[in-house]
């Protein structure tokens, strides 16, 4: 069994140095433009520099999230951008505008791609599309069960792509790439897919009494987070993913604090060396799962 890499958030330079030091294999951050988390702090090519040193001298992948859609007059910003962060030793990109991709892998082929979630890769027909778009690793919807992820992997494999998986934290009502939900704002203004999600799912609804022949009596029925899924934990099938074959174990949350990725990181590296090591790994998970619980309840 090999081990997979385990992939860790950075929205800031303290969180990133929380992920390194818990035991993360590599790091996924956003720049100040073009990623799905605009509004956490982030980081500018300058402030990428000291990422960089303190990730790689620690034996640690930096990747990038260029994970929006981009506009025909961003284009040309977004590659100078993704250009300017690849010189300054970059391991590979997220990427989910496909014209983006494309360009990318025709005219800078030495650049690492990975085809963020954002991209929607679901279908079992889509390999062969991302091998032509030039991607190293693809990111699965978070919505796929263990046998599906097991078909894709076997898929993506056959055609030298790596297979990337979160297993852990939040979830969306929507798919991936996919929702439009935020831009039933007052404005229309906001998207999760231009990296401002306003994250409508997350707010209290109320479910009212009524029918299709009656108008809506005024009573309501239910009401609450009722678009809003519960977060993921795939610390019980860790080890089926492993057998699977899955490259890289992914953790949500660059919106998140130190204190979470410090706690989330050191669980999964403790349950992916268990597993690796053939030690009782159903005692690891006992207790990190008890360390999870005292952490966050």
């Amino acid at each position: 069994m090999r081990k997979p890499e385990l992939l860790a958030p950075a929205g800031s330079m303290t969180m990133l140095r929380a992920a390194v030091d818990a035991g993360a294999d590599a790091v996924y951050l956003g720049l100040d433009q073009y990623n799905a988390r605009m509004h956490a702090d982030n980081f500018t090519l300058e402030t990428l520099r000291e990422a960089l040193e303190y990730a790689h001298l620690r034996n640690t992948r930096v990747y990038i999230t260029l994970n929006t859609l981009i506009d025909d007059d961003e284009m040309m910003d977004a590659v100078e951008l993704a250009i300017a962060a690849y010189k300054q030793g970059v391991d590979a990109f997220l990427i989910q505008d496909k014209g983006l991709a494309s360009y990318l892998a025709e005219h800078l082929p030495q650049i690492p791609l990975h085809a963020s979630t954002q991209m929607n890769v679901f279908s079992l027909t889509q390999s062969e599309e991302m091998k032509e778009l030039g991607m190293k690793r693809v990111v699965l919807p978070r919505e796929l069960s263990l046998d599906e992820i097991r078909a894709r992997a076997e898929l993506f494999h056959d055609n030298d792509i790596e297979v990337e998986v979160f297993v852990h934290g939040a979830m969306c009502v929507c798919y991936s790439g996919l929702c439009l939900f935020s831009a039933m704002n007052k404005s229309g203004s906001r998207s999760g897919n231009r990296g401002s999600c306003a994250q409508p799912c997350r707010q209290n609804y109320q479910i009212f009494e009524g029918n299709r022949e009656v108008a809506v009596s005024g009573r309501p029925i239910r009401e609450g987070k009722l678009l809003s899924p519960k977060d993921q934990s795939a610390l019980p099938y860790l080890r089926e993913l492993m057998n699977i074959g899955v490259d890289s174990l992914k953790i949500e949350g660059r919106m998140r604090d130190e204190q979470y990725v410090t706690a989330v990181v050191s669980a999964y590296r403790r349950m992916i060396d268990a597993i690796s090591e053939n030690r009782d790994s159903e005692e690891v998970l006992e207790e990190v799962k008890n360390d999870l619980l005292i952490t966050f309840n």
